[in-house]
């Protein structure tokens, strides 16, 4: 079946299909003028849904040859990744609508709720007051034979989060677990409805697509939640409802907005130097073994280093002790008394392996080599009676006894050195595990975990994208860590972080603020964390300030989307949705507020340099004030490069350095040596 149009069946669905589509800022014709004036005329043509779906891919097609020549030239390259993205988008949707359609109905939207549903429901009865939740969401009937659409209805209404549930109602049903069977309750509704005729069917690919399409290029726009959650909807019923028009898209929305967000490139390198550590101990031995009294003296000497190991399905990094261990001890076991010397060696080695939602740690395996030597020893018998029998006895015993004080010396070097490397090697990934834990409870943690090695290095790729977010394209760089490390942060996770902050709705006093997004970060992250000044620094601002701008003042933030963070061009933009409460002054309502911050690295260090501040859709006079409250609360900051890492006392101190940061096309590039 030939597709001319990407509209839908209804009037107001077919109305919205043919509106133009979102055309984010960095493409107004002007600027695609002054870079190529064949540009122009195509993307008119694309982002028109009148046109035919023919048309289309016909300017998708002659406008590939400029695409590439922008991908050439240092100039124009980022302009070019972000169109190639848009249009690879455009292009993909457009074929999409193209695919064959089954006409039967399909039931794995609804066979996916009855699984969840009863996953959900063994969890809820873990827990507290959790057997009531299970009774208000109906889950048992969720986990019938069959599904009914009232059942379903009956589901989502309990589970959507709205003004009549108190706080804690709305936390505990924003549980990821919770919406996310609402999401999946969504396809299955959708698939429930889905009609059987051919022609109905095309109109509601055509009609997915349509919002999938507008979601993916309003987040381009500006990164708003209802748009991406619109996008994420759609993408759920086309997979559920649509497969071969889904395999179409899938490549192009993985490449462009459905891909991982963290990349972390690490090298063998700098983690050796970094786990590289090496401690001397010295003390004095008094215990009970083998039934005789031990005294003397003991020196060990450890080194501390760590090998990444070759996976293909996996990080794995083997970290390694070995030492030494000298002792001089005297034994005593009537009747006899023994002097030995110890000269031991030792190796205690620990996997981890990076790949899962955990960072699994493998037992410790230790093995020693044993090597105790008697220097001579002593009878209480010596120069008497029966001396030299006593003490042909006590050298018998003594030879007879060499593989159990062997097995005795290795049980004792094991319970002194296992105990505290398994604890040293753990705590660091046990702490981040717990912050993972802390993340994925709160829906923020990452759904989909990438990761190899090889002799050099360790390479890991992440995905965060909630149930409503979108994620990363593909990279403008390269993943090399050289010698050290290389770090790609897409605004996507900054985004999906700043939603999980709680300030939707809020009104919080300036000088809470950062308090606030202290104790966000703090729970997230499961460490205490600080952004203040100093409190005599933040006192001399204060002082400094301009009478009108330092009135008491309040952030009345929107209900949705209140902080977002663009990536582009050596640029990071803060995108608060916030209105204005200042004592004598009416309050201003809430507006789009963009801090474009200058992000570069010098000498000096990182330097953030703050532009011009923007109000989004305001009265210039509006403006004119949300952009004098705001931008005289901005100022430059300049951050060290070099991080101090802890290390334990007596150990050489051991830091990390940025050498490298670039800011392009929603990537954030750190390479850390």
């Amino acid at each position: 079946m030939t597709v001319d149009y990407l509209q839908a069946s209804t009037d107001e669905q077919r109305e919205a299909a043919v509106s133009l589509l979102p055309r984010p800022r960095d493409m107004n014709a002007d600027l695609l003028d002054d870079v190529d004036d064949r540009l122009q005329p195509q993307i008119v043509v694309l982002w028109d849904p009148s046109n035919s779906a023919d048309a289309r891919l016909q300017a998708a097609k002659e406008i590939e040859p400029v695409i590439t020549e922008l991908l050439a030239s240092d100039e124009h390259r980022a302009l070019g990744l972000r169109l190639q993205r848009r249009i690879l988008v455009i292009t993909a949707t457009l074929q999409a609508g193209q695919a064959p359609i089954d006409v039967s109905r399909p039931t794995a939207a609804r066979d996916q709720v009855r699984n969840s549903a009863v996953e959900l429901q063994r969890t809820l009865r873990r827990i507290r007051n959790g057997r009531l939740w299970v009774t208000y969401l109906n889950l048992d009937r969720l986990q019938e034979a069959e599904i009914t659409e009232e059942s379903l209805a009956a589901f989502r209404e309990r589970a959507t989060i709205s003004d009549e549930l108190d706080e804690a109602q709305r936390k505990f049903a924003s549980r990821p677990d919770i919406q996310e069977l609402n999401a999946l309750a969504e396809a299955a509704v959708a698939e429930l409805t889905r009609p059987v005729d051919d022609t109905t069917l095309r109109d509601e690919l055509l009609a997915q697509l349509d919002q999938l399409l507008r979601g993916f290029l309003q987040d381009q726009v500006m990164p708003v939640s209802t748009g991406t959650a619109e996008a994420r909807s759609a993408w759920r019923i086309i997979r559920a409802q649509f497969p071969q028009a889904a395999d179409v898209l899938r490549p192009a929305l993985n490449s462009s907005c459905l891909g991982h967000n963290v990349h972390v490139g690490v090298s063998e390198t700098l983690v050796s130097r970094l786990v590289a550590a090496s401690r001397q101990e010295s003390g004095k031995i008094s215990e009970y073994a083998m039934g005789a009294r031990i005294t003397g003296d003991q020196a060990t000497s450890v080194e501390v280093s760590a090998d990444v190991v070759s996976s293909a399905d996996s990080a794995l990094l083997n970290f390694v002790l070995e030492g030494t261990m000298k002792t001089d001890t005297v034994a005593r076991k009537s009747p006899a008394t023994v002097f030995s010397e110890g000269n031991h060696s030792f190796r205690v080695s620990k996997l981890a392996q990076f790949g899962g939602p955990r960072i699994e740690l493998e037992q410790a395996v230790f093995s020693a080599d044993i090597n105790n030597q008697v220097k001579s020893f002593q009878t209480d018998y010596d120069g008497r009676l029966f001396g030299r029998a006593v003490r042909r006895e006590a050298g018998r015993r003594i030879a007879g006894s060499r593989g159990a004080t062997n097995n005795e010396t290795r049980r004792q070097i094991r319970s002194e050195i296992v105990p505290r490397f398994e604890e040293e090697v753990s705590a660091p990934f046990n702490d981040l595990n717990q912050v993972l834990q802390n993340l994925e409870s709160r829906g923020l943690g990452p759904d989909q975990v990438d990761a190899s090695s090889d002799e050099t290095s360790m390479n890991l790729s992440l995905r965060s994208i909630g149930t409503d977010f979108l994620g990363g394209s593909a990279p403008p760089w390269a993943l090399q860590a050289g010698d050290g490390a290389s770090v790609q942060l897409h605004q996507s996770v900054f985004n999906l972080m700043l939603g999980g902050l709680g300030l939707q709705g809020r009104v919080i006093d300036e000088n809470e603020l950062t308090g606030e997004i202290e104790k966000a970060l703090s729970e997230l992250l499961g460490r205490e964390i600080s952004l203040s000044k100093a409190e005599a620094e933040a006192t001399a601002a204060k002082d400094d300030e301009d009478d009108a701008d330092s009135r008491q003042t309040s952030f009345v933030f929107s209900d949705t989307d209140p902080l977002r963070v663009q990536f582009n061009d050596g640029e990071v933009s803060i995108l608060i949705q916030t209105g204005i409460r200042q004592e004598g002054r009416s309050e201003l309502a809430v507006h789009t507020i963009v801090i474009p911050i200058e992000i570069g690295l010098t000498e000096a260090g990182i330097e953030l340099s703050p532009r011009r501040v923007r109000v989004l859709s305001a009265p210039i006079t509006v403006a004119n004030q949300l952009r004098k409250v705001i931008g005289s609360r901005i100022e430059e900051q300049q951050l060290s490069a070099t991080l101090n890492l802890p290390v334990a006392d007596g150990e050489t101190p051991k830091s990390i350095t940025v050498t490298d940061l670039q800011v392009q096309d929603g990537w954030l590039m750190l390479s850390i040596r």
